[in-house]
């Protein structure tokens, strides 16, 4: 499936180094279709360290250095789903204006409380003083939650969401906490068109 035919890319390529190989399903079929490689550590990256308690960081640069994956974590390699635990999801905050068609928003950042509970993770370089320029990409944080399953991973995000406070420049977090307590979002039941055809 996808697995073998993203290692076969690989080693075509003679590839070394971590990267992702991106495919698009066809849900009626199962078929797949390559879309593209990364090749670099993708920014959710921590959803699948969420699920597998792996530090990809850490390895990439053990590779780098010339050991093997399969010294180092030979047990995923086979591709064996049950060395996975929970559920992961990852919610990107963006100084963008949803209201606006996600116009981005920059200035200073006068007030930043981010929230502080067991299963979610924050990653990001800005805080309270720091500011948003139009220079960079709009990304100014990502809320990490592992949890049993994807209903309690989901009601925990909604509530790290609600605990996230940034003033200063508008953010996406109402947007993401309605996109979260869609019914079609909760069931699992969505495919690339959902935002656009709930959320236009």
């Amino acid at each position: 499936g996808m697995k073998k035919a993203a290692v076969n890319l690989a080693h075509a390529a003679k590839y070394v180094g971590a990267g992702t190989v991106e495919f698009i399903v066809e849900p009626d079929t199962g078929e797949f279709f390559f879309l593209e490689v990364n090749a670099r550590l993708q920014v959710e990256h921590p959803v699948t360290e969420g699920v597998t308690d792996l530090d990809l960081v850490r390895l990439q640069i053990e590779v780098a250095s010339g050991k093997s994956l399969a010294d180092l974590i030979p047990e995923f390699l086979d591709g064996n789903r049950q060395n996975l635990r929970g559920h992961c999801i990852e919610a990107r905050i963006v100084a963008e204006n949803p209201a606006q068609g996600f116009m981005p928003s920059i200035g200073q950042i006068v007030a930043w409380a981010e929230p502080k509970m067991p299963g979610v993770r924050i990653d990001t370089g800005f805080g309270p003083s720091s500011e948003v320029t139009r220079f960079y990409d709009s990304l100014i944080a990502k809320v990490i939650v592992t949890a049993p399953n994807r209903a309690e991973a989901i009601a925990r995000m909604c509530i790290a969401l609600q605990d996230f406070h940034i003033i200063g420049v508008k953010i996406n977090i109402g947007y993401l906490l309605d996109v979260f307590d869609h019914a079609e979002f909760q069931s699992g039941d969505i495919d690339t068109g959902f935002l656009r055809r709930e959320f236009d």
